[in-house]
Order: structure tokens, then C-alpha cells, then sequence
């Protein structure tokens, strides 16, 4: 058989043999790229996502990263400037005024249960939102500047802010950003980081319109910003100066703006990030919010808190140096520029070794606002103390406050006082007032002259000053014609009853007669003075008039001044040996004293009658007291007025009941008539023991700042959150 291949030629053979070699490789590889299986393939992307991952989330994360830290960064940002730039402003000013009755309101797109009473509302009020103050610089005050406070002219009234035609006022508040829409109604608030993409929504257009810090330098009686109409309005929209809704108020203004676009002219935000919010949500763990107080605000202007400030003791003139260790007729805080609410404590001593009366007295008074359904306040003066020397029944309690100089009066049965709460200072010597036998001060409220009604609500309105005039002689003694007392030897400023010779300084004309302040203000129970009554003549405040007794003098008709004569003492400064009372019949023993400047002279005499508290004594060595008769010619007989006017007080402690009952006491309980007959051979001298006062208030002296803001990250929507605060001492505030 023959073999071919043999045949053939050595290099066709190679050939042939290469060909299959080659074909066989071809059908290896061919097997091989079958050979991928769904496992090796999930594998291969496993490992190419791991790798993805470790190379694109460090870059990811930092993107988040900076994105907080830019957050962080303008949050910072925001709070340190704007808290600086309020603090700068504040410790130049000189007149802040009362922020803690003067909400402003906030526009909300829903409504929670954060009305008056729990009511549903979307336009709640936020108290200590807004501060208005006058920076340094203004002009001397004015009588034509109306009074922010009340919405009326100063019409030469005391004035009660340093304000002046030309004055500028700086308001710092939160408003919205957006605070009108295109068409010029009101935008309500949404935060679309917060309600978005929540169940809870937001409005429609979902336009983030967060609460912000404006800042505002305006005319405060600028017509285009206020309708000077409803000046003293707090009702929203009237446009008044604490209008809560000013910057929402769509009501046309003179220039043919609404006072709302007006309003946005002028302030200027302090915050300029548009992811910035300063109004904080409250949620549950579950992410709802909570109703009943959905949120806080980040910026606060409250003012700062006093604690137990002990008032200093001093006194109103310097008349008091007369007399060492006279009672105090004025205390002081440390702080003026007081805001609601605020306590006054008096405590009335009670040591020492006396058993006859309480063995503690104090009276704590809270002034505070209470709010109303409309959204207003109403003043409220309430015991919310009342022990010993010093209690009250709810019958007993009077207030009132002035109109013009804005002092607050409350009168109990042992005390009355005043408060001034722009210089911090309680006051306790009065003008003699007006009243009636029942016990009850006279008001001027508008005009209208009239008993005052006990209520814990002050009336609005002036207490009636008095001066008390008397005739030289009594018309009732004598015989012929011919009056037997020829003079006075006493006055009692201080008697009792209802036909008493006081009469209003403006010579008006009283709808009822006017008792002593004995009467009105001695605690005066069934016509006597019960337990716990006394006054006292404020020493050296004491002015009398009288005709001048020289003989010879054409001016015998003219009232002129008398003085109290040297070395003739006070209650509380008085010698034992001068105590026999000159109308005392039963000791028979008229005490005389040395005259200067002619027979001009009077003593005080505090102590020496029984259920009185002082007595005006007139003597002369040669005459009877003051005589009615002229001197110059025997045969005339004239009545010659006397007029006395004088501060009294009562804040002092004093002898409960028995012959001495009212009578000035001192730390050990001890009276005049006590130290008298004690081992001090009839020279000691009694010090009264006055009360001591406490106050716990809040001063807008010293302004406490909050001011935090919420940055949000665009992407994430969560909050970074940044707040300070600050303890401003303002500008020129204080006592």
C-alpha cells in the first residue's frame, strides 16, 4: 500500500501539521471564553463596587462634611455679629423702653392650639421679641413729642421719656423675611427644611420664609409708620407704637403705602443666609410636633433679674438732718428702668422686748401683667403676703396710677407707699390727700373727682393734694362778742373727722368733705384709730405760714414764715424733759423755748397725745400763742389764717393698742414716755425703727441677649444650631 504522505514533500508534510496544531489551539480558547459563570461575574462586580466605594465615599463624605462646617460656619457668623452689633447699640443707649407687655405677632401657614385659653390660632403673639430704645444724642425733650407709652402729647406734662422732635428710636424685632407677597397681602411663615417633605406641610408655593433679626432707626412719629390717631393702640393693625402686627399691617399709610411695605423699606435684616431661621421646632421621638408649644424662638431681648435687692434708705429733701435717725422717706434699688413683673417687700421690725404688738409684719406686693382674650394686658397690683403690723383684706387694698408721672400708689391700713419704677425707687412721704371719713383717697381720674375703689386693678388717675388752713380763734368761745380765746396755741394736722381744714391746692372744689389723713390713712375703725394706726409729720418737711406777730407790723394781715425754734426737737429726736404737753391741763406746766428771729416760732411735738400722732405747738413768752387779736390795737378782733403743709408717713413700727397705741417705737419696743421714766435720767432719745424694704424685679438696665440661629444644609435639611447670649449694661440706665 502505497504510503502518501511519504510522497509528498518534507515541506508540504510541515504544513499539514501546523494546520492542525493551530486548530487545535482555537478550540481550546474557544472552550476557555465559555468558561465565565453568573458567579464569577457577581464577583467581578462586588469587587469593582468595593473599589468604587472606597474611592467615592471618603470624597462624598467630605462634600457633606463641608457643607455642615459651611452651616456651622454661617451660623457662627450670624450669631457673633448680630449679638455684637445689639450689644453696641444698647450700651448706647439712653432710654429703653418696656418690652414686657408689647408682643409682636408672627404670620404661621396653620394653626395650633396656642391661643389665649388654648384657642386655635396661626397668628400667635411672642412676648421679648422686639426692643426699642433711644440711642445717645437726641435732643433736649419737648412738650409737643407725643409719649410712646400712652399715645398722647406730652402737652407739658412730667415727662416720661427723654424723647424730643428730631429724636431717632432703633428697634431691633423678628419678623419674616418675606413679610408681604407680590400682590401685598401678608406671607405667612414656612421653613421648608422643616415642613416640605413632612406630613405636617407647609404652604403650596413651598418658599422658605423664615423668621429673622430686623433693625429699624425711624421717627416715632412718623405717620407713614404709625397712625398717630391709635398712637397708644395695642390692638393688631391699628398701627399704633406697640401694634403687635406692625410689619404686617396692610393698611394703607398717608404716602399710599401700606405701613407694612413701609416698614420693610426701612429694616434691614441682620441675617443674610437664606437657609437661616430663628424659630426652633419642638418634635417628639416620633417626629411629630408637639402642639401645645411648637416652638421657641432662637433671639430673646428679656430683661435682666435682681433677686432680694435690699432698697437704700434716704430721704426725699435733705429736711431729715434736722433730725439724726429720721424714718427713710425714699428707697432705692440698685437698678432702675424696672419691667413687669416685679416684687415689693416691706417687713416691719419686731424684735426686741415689747410683748404689745405682732411678732412679725410683711407686706409683699406683685406687680405683673395678666393677660387678655384680645391678646392685650391689663395691669394687676396683688398682696401676695400679708402678715402681722402690716396685713390687708382684699376691702382695704387701694391703687392707682398716674397719668403723668406714671408712679404706681397702693394704700393699706398701715401703709401706703409709692413706686417709680424708672428710677427704682419706693417713696413713703406724702402731701397731706384728699379723702373721705370712711377711710378711702380721693382720685382725679380725667377730671372726674371721686372716691377710690378697692380693687387690684389701678385706676388711671392723680390724688388730690391738700393744704391744711385754720382761723386763730374759736367763734364759739366767748361771751359779748368778745372771743376769750384770743389765739391758737395748737395744731393738730392729723385730728380726726370728717370736717376737717383741708382744701385742694388747685382751689377746686370736692363732692364730699375732707377728712384728716388720720382719718383717710390711720386705720381709722368706727371713728377711733384701731390697732396698728399712727402717722407721722415727715421732720423738716413742715412748712407753716402764719401773720407776723411783731409788734408794730403793718403786715399783721400777710401770711409770712414761721420756723421751728431752735433746739425744739422731733419725736424722733426729742429730750424727756420735754415732753409736758402745753394744752395738758392736768400737769399744769407750760414748756417754753428760746425765739429766734422774734416771736416766729413753732415746735413739732410727735408723741405727747394720746391717739395722735402730731401736734404744731405756737408760744411766745408773752402771749398766749398765736393771738387773733391785733396787736396794734387792742379793740380789734380778727381771725388770722394759719396754713400748714408737710409730708406724713407711716412706714414705721410703732405701739399695738393701749394709751400708746401708734406711737414710734424703737428696736427694743421702748417709747418716748419708756425711755423718760427709765435709768437715763430723762435725757434719752428715741430712734424709730423704720420697715425694710426688699424688691425682686427685672431691669431693663441691664439687658439679657439670646440670640441663636438654625443654618440648614441644603441637601440633608438638618439644622446646625448656634446660640450666645449677653449681658448688656445699657447705656446711661439706672437709678
Amino acid at each position: 500500500m502505497i504510503n502518501r504522505s511519504a510522497l509528498m514533500p518534507v515541506e508540504l508534510q510541515s504544513v499539514q501539521v501546523l494546520g492542525k496544531r493551530q486548530a487545535s489551539v482555537a478550540m481550546r480558547y474557544a472552550r476557555l471564553s465559555r468558561a465565565f459563570t453568573l458567579t464569577e461575574l457577581l464577583v467581578v462586580i462586588a469587587i469593582t463596587t468595593i473599589l468604587l466605594g472606597l474611592l467615592f465615599v471618603p470624597i462624598i463624605q467630605g462634600f457633606n462634611i463641608t457643607r455642615r462646617a459651611a452651616a456651622e460656619t454661617a451660623a457662627q457668623a450670624a450669631v457673633r455679629t448680630g449679638l455684637e452689633r445689639i450689644s453696641r447699640d444698647l450700651s448706647q443707649a439712653v432710654y429703653v423702653f418696656d418690652n414686657s407687655a408689647t408682643p409682636i405677632l408672627m404670620p404661621l401657614s396653620r394653626t395650633f392650639p396656642i391661643g389665649p385659653g388654648g384657642a386655635n390660632t396661626n397668628q400667635p403673639h411672642i412676648l421679648f421679641a422686639k426692643i426699642d430704645f433711644v440711642p445717645r444724642g437726641g435732643k433736649a425733650p419737648s412738650a409737643s413729642v407725643i409719649d410712646p407709652t400712652t399715645g398722647e402729647p406730652m402737652s407739658g406734662k412730667t415727662l416720661t421719656l427723654p424723647l424730643a422732635n428730631g429724636t431717632r428710636v432703633i428697634r431691633y424685632f423678628l419678623g419674616l423675611r418675606r413679610n408681604l407677597d407680590a400682590a401685598g397681602a401678608v406671607k405667612p411663615y414656612l421653613n421648608q427644611y422643616e415642613f416640605s417633605s413632612r406630613a405636617d406641610g407647609g404652604n403650596p408655593d413651598n418658599e422658605h420664609n423664615p423668621l429673622i433679626v430686623y433693625r429699624a432707626e425711624f421717627d416715632p412719629k412718623d405717620p407713614n409708620l404709625f397712625d398717630l390717631a391709635n398712637y397708644g393702640s395695642v390692638v393688631d393693625g391699628d398701627g399704633g407704637f406697640n401694634d403687635p402686627a406692625f410689619f404686617y399691617n396692610t393698611n394703607p399709610a398717608p404716602n399710599g403705602r401700606s405701613y407694612a411695605q413701609n416698614w420693610r423699606d426701612i429694616a434691614s435684616p441682620l441675617v443674610d443666609s437664606d437657609k437661616a431661621d430663628m424659630l426652633a421646632w419642638r418634635r417628639d421621638g416620633s417626629g411629630a410636633l408637639v402642639t401645645e408649644a411648637p416652638f421657641r424662638t432662637l433671639v430673646t431681648f428679656t430683661p435682666g433679674t435682681i433677686v432680694g435687692d435690699t432698697a437704700t434708705p434716704g430721704f426725699m429733701n435733705n429736711a431729715a438732718a434736722e433730725a439724726p435717725g429720721a424714718v427713710p422717706t425714699r428707697y432705692r434699688t440698685k437698678n432702675g428702668q424696672w419691667a413687669l413683673p416685679y416684687s415689693v417687700t416691706f417687713y416691719r421690725a419686731a424684735g426686741g422686748a415689747g410683748q404689745s404688738r405682732p411678732s412679725f409684719g410683711e407686706l409683699r406686693i406683685r406687680f405683673e401683667n395678666e393677660p387678655q382674650v384680645d391678646g392685650s394686658t391689663r395691669l394687676r397690683v396683688v398682696p401676695t403676703a400679708a402678715s402681722g403690723s402690716l396685713s390687708v383684706t382684699p376691702e382695704q387694698f387701694y391703687t392707682a396710677i398716674s397719668p403723668t408721672s406714671g408712679k404706681l400708689f397702693v394704700k393699706t391700713p398701715n401703709l401706703s407707699f409709692q413706686v417709680d419704677a424708672r428710677t427704682g425707687a419706693i417713696e413713703t412721704g406724702f402731701q397731706p390727700v384728699a379723702g373721705t371719713g370712711g377711710g378711702v383717697p380721693m382720685l382725679n381720674a380725667g377730671g372726674v373727682i371721686g372716691p377710690m375703689t378697692a380693687s387690684v386693678y389701678p385706676l388711671r388717675g392723680d390724688l388730690i393734694p391738700l393744704i391744711m388752713r385754720m382761723v386763730s380763734r374759736d367763734p364759739n368761745a366767748g361771751t359779748n362778742g368778745v372771743p376769750t380765746n384770743q389765739g391758737l396755741t395748737a395744731i393738730a394736722p392729723f385730728g380726726l373727722g370728717d370736717v376737717a381744714p383741708y382744701y385742694p391746692l388747685s382751689g377746686a372744689t370736692l363732692p364730699v368733705a375732707t377728712a384728716s389723713p388720720m382719718q383717710v390713712f390711720g386705720n381709722v375703725v368706727g371713728g377711733a384709730i384701731a390697732s396698728g394706726g399712727g402717722l407721722m409729720i415727715t421732720p423738716g418737711s413742715e412748712r407753716v405760714q402764719a401773720p407776723d406777730l411783731q409788734q408794730g407790723s403793718s403786715s399783721i394781715a400777710n401770711l409770712v414764715t414761721w420756723y421751728r425754734a431752735a433746739g425744739a426737737t422731733t419725736s424722733i429726736a426729742k429730750k424727756a424733759t420735754q415732753l409736758d404737753d402745753v394744752l395738758d391741763a392736768s400737769g399744769g406746766i407750760r414748756k417754753r423755748w428760746t425765739v429766734t428771729g422774734g416771736q416766729r416760732n413753732y415746735i413739732l411735738d410727735q408723741d405727747t397725745q394720746v391717739n395722735q400722732s402730731a401736734m404744731l405747738l405756737f408760744d411766745e413768752p408773752n402771749g398766749p400763742g398765736l393771738p387773733a387779736k391785733s396787736i396794734t390795737d387792742g379793740n380789734t378782733i380778727a381771725e388770722r389764717e394759719v396754713r400748714l403743709t408737710y409730708l406724713w408717713q407711716n412706714n414705721y413700727a410703732r405701739r399695738i393698742g393701749g394709751d400708746q397705741n401708734g406711737w414710734p417705737v424703737d428696736a427694743s419696743d421702748h417709747t418716748l414716755i419708756d425711755l423718760a421714766g427709765g435709768a437715763t435720767n430723762g435725757k434719752q432719745t428715741l430712734v424709730v425703727e423704720p420697715d425694710v424694704v426688699k424688691v425682686d424685679y427685672s431691669t431693663r438696665s441691664q439687658l439679657v441677649i439670646q440670640y441663636g440661629v438654625n443654618v440648614y444644609d441644603g441637601a440633608s435639611k438638618r439644622a446646625t444650631t448656634m446660640q450666645l447670649s449677653d449681658r448688656v449694661k445699657v447705656g446711661n440706665l439706672g437709678r
